[in-house]
Parts: structure tokens; sequence; C-alpha cells
């Protein structure tokens, strides 16, 4: 079961697969055309249906949007939320000069972890990479 969903690469398969069948259920006909009708770049839904990418949290909902379709349908059958995360719930703090470093361990709703995704990915954004 993927924990991670911009992370894990079965994600990204089921993500890769699930686009091109809704696309052909939807009658789009080509990536150009989802690309247009959902704001995302060309290159970018070229990344998402080679499974080399996943989507922000906003471009996911962007996809399900157009496609009409739930976003955990676009990522497959173990996504989040159908049967859930099996296991204990485990949770670390380490503070260090450039922030804090958190791993976290835990099921949460599907609503909850698209909300942490989408923090994270604006972090991302406004934060300096880390100097290794």
């Amino acid at each position: 079961m993927p924990r991670g969903v911009t992370q894990s690469q079965s994600v990204k398969d089921h993500l890769a697969r699930n686009l091109h069948q809704a696309m052909v259920e939807k009658g789009i006909p080509s990536q150009s055309e989802l690309g247009r009708l959902t704001g995302i770049a060309r290159h970018n839904i070229s990344l998402y249906m080679s499974a080399k990418s996943a989507p922000t949290s906003i471009n996911l909902a962007k996809l399900a949007r157009v496609l009409e379709v739930e976003t955990r349908a676009l990522l497959g059958a173990e996504a989040p939320g159908k049967e859930g995360i099996q296991g204990s719930s485990k949770t670390e703090a380490r503070l260090s000069s450039e922030g804090i470093y958190l791993k976290i361990d835990r099921s949460v709703s599907w609503d909850v972890g698209m909300k942490i995704l989408h923090l994270l990915d604006e972090d991302r954004k406004c934060a300096p990479d880390p100097v290794d």
C-alpha cells in the first residue's frame, strides 16, 4: 500500500493507467486537449501519463474535475481511503537550523491527506533548497 502520494511509483503507475482510461471514457483525444481543458501544461500531462511524475494536489483536483471522477479513482484501488492504511501510528519531529523535520506514519482521512500534501507543496515552493 503506498504511503506517499507524490513519491510512490505504484501510485504513479495507477495514475497513468487511470488517466488514460478516464480520457478515453470522457472522449478527450489527446494530452494537449486535456492540458487545455485543465490549464495544466501538456508536458506535465505527459509526465503524469508516463508515470514519471505525480501531480500536485491542485493539479490532481483539476484533472479529476475535468474528467468527472474522484481524485482517489485516478490514484487507483490502492489509494488510501478505500481500505485505509493498517499499522500503528508513529510521529517524530526533529528541530534543525533549517526548520523542523517531520516523520509521520499514520492513517488520516483522504481530505486531510490531500490538505497535508498541498501544504507541503506550497512550503516546498517557498523554502530554499536544503544544503547537503
